[in-house]
Parts: C-alpha cells; structure tokens; sequence
C-alpha cells in the first residue's frame, strides 16, 4: 500500500466519483480506478461498493478512510517539521573580492529571506584571505576575479588545497579615476599602458606570495609612480574621489550600471592590457553547495552572462 494510493481512495470519497477524483488528481479515469482496485486486492477488502447509482464506502471502507485521513494528517505535520528545520539551518557564508555588483545581489538574497530564519554572513577581502577562508571552511564559497596571468600556478594552488575553481566570465581590465587625475581629461574611452606610467595606483595587499608575485608582474607592466596600499572598499572609493590616484578593476557593463563608485569616477578600458580578469568562484572539491549558495550563483550568473 502507497501514501498516494491512500490519497486517492480519499478524494474518490470525497468526491463520490472516480472520473471526478481523477480530475482532481489530474489523472487518467482508468489509471485510477487501476489503482484502487489493486489496493482492495493488496488488502483483500472492498473500500467501495460501485453500483448505478454511484459509489458508496463498504463497512471497512469507512474504518479505511477515517484511519487514512489520520495518516495523511500526520504526514502533512512531519513534512512541515521537515520544511521548518531546514529553514532554521538556512545559512550561507561568502566572501568576494572587492565586487560592487555582488554585495546588491547579497542584499537581494537578504531581502527574499528577511522573514526566515536564516544565517548570512558576506565579507570583502583579499585572494589571498578568500583562498585561505574557503579552505579552512569559514567560507562556503568565494566569489574572484583572478588575472589570467600564470592561470596554470594559481590552478595548481587550488587544487593542493583540495578547492575546485569555476569560471563564469572573462573581462578587459578598465582602469578607474577621480576628478582630480590629470588623465580624466582624455577624450577617448581607452587608455595605454603608457600613459599610466608614473601615476600613483591603489592596490589591496596579498599575504600569498604567488598572488602578490602576480600583482608585482602586472605593476612592471603598468610602472607606478607609488602605492597606495588599503584593505578595504569605503577607503579604495574615498580615495579615488579625492586624489589623483588611479585603480585596476574589472568592469561588466551590466553588472555595474547602477554600482558606481563615486559621481565623477570614471573607467577607461586598458586597450593594450597583456592580461583579463577572471570571474569565477571557489568552494571545497566535491562539497554540495546549499540551497542558499545556489541560488546566489545563479543570480551572479545571470547578471554576468545575459
């Protein structure tokens, strides 16, 4: 005997009709009526008597349906104490690399489940911090944009920490600028490697030397006039705003139209850069991702590859 088959022996009676319990039930008349009659031979009792008149319950079939409306009454209470305890152990933790658009989508993830019982924790911080979060599991997944320079030693970083890398999208770096940078007056949308020689550019510090060893390549390219070192995000913009100091980012026109850093900061696509930024995210090798950081990958997916 089946739950479902319990159920429908239900809405027949209640219905008083197997052609209008098979419409309820969006089934087939013959399937149904299939279906009860061999739960009365698994059981060897009658529920129904059938005559021209209709369809009425046998004796047992009236003990049947009392006990079996009890059955499904007990069952619909356990799968809401299955739905209530996978609320409550409703968490997700991320940490992203300094990524405008993804902390909007985290608020978007916040809003749907605000009347939940859920756990949410979102950091900003560095590769280095994100790679070493994620392996150590304070982190469920970690969202990156890698410079493609040395792919084949950051992948084998990952991998020797038992990590598995997604790749979403590939963009061209852009570089970014205040008002009081001398190259906002430039009339193209492009820039060169060569006008940004000498210029001051802000950069976050990486603890691991291979990520640090990357940034170093890229500035030999680019030849600053100094650094600015931050590690966080409010400071990286204050300082845009209001010196003449330059900033490498990733850029997607869709992702952050409505994630702007500061009124008067512009970005200039790097026309010859010798490198693109990766986006792409981290998680444990072979570990199932939650609901909740399913859906918040999808949602980057979207906005990155609409």
């Amino acid at each position: 005997m089946k739950l479902e088959q319990i159920r429908q022996a239900i809405e027949v009676y209640n219905t008083g009709s197997i052609n209008r319990a098979a419409q309820a039930l969006y089934l087939a008349q013959s399937s149904l009526s299939s279906s009860i009659k061999s739960l009365e031979r698994e059981l060897g009792q009658n529920i129904f008597v059938r005559s021209q008149s209709g369809i009425s319950l046998t004796p047992f079939g009236v003990e049947f349906i009392a006990h079996g409306r009890e059955i499904l009454k007990h069952m619909a209470a356990i799968e809401q104490c299955v739905i209530w305890e996978r609320r409550q152990s409703l968490g997700f933790n991320v940490a992203v690399y300094f990524l405008f658009f993804a902390s909007r989508l985290f608020t978007d993830l916040f809003n749907e489940y605000q009347d939940e019982s859920v756990t949410l924790n979102y950091s900003e911080d560095t590769r280095s911090a994100i790679v070493r979060g994620v392996s150590e599991g304070s982190y469920e997944i970690g969202l990156l944009t890698m410079p493609d320079m040395r792919k084949p030693q950051w992948l084998e970083l990952m991998r020797e920490l038992d990590l598995e890398y997604v790749r979403i999208t590939s963009e061209r770096p852009y570089v970014v600028m205040g008002p009081n940078c001398p190259l906002q007056n430039c009339a193209q949308p492009e820039i060169t490697l060569s006008q940004l020689h000498g210029h001051p550019f802000i950069t976050f510090p990486e603890s691991h030397p291979l990520f640090a060893s990357i940034d170093e390549e890229i500035f030999r390219r680019v030849r600053p006039g100094s650094f600015i070192t931050v590690s966080d995000r409010g400071t990286l913009t204050s300082l845009l705003s209001q010196t003449p100091s330059l900033y490498l980012a990733v850029y997607h026109p869709k992702a952050s139209r409505d994630s702007d850093f500061f009124p008067g900061v512009r970005r200039f696509l790097l026309r010859d850069a010798p490198f693109s930024f990766e986006i792409g995210y981290i998680k444990k090798k072979g570990q199932a991702l939650s609901f909740l950081a399913e859906q918040y990958l999808e949602s980057v997916k979207s906005i990155l590859l609409d």
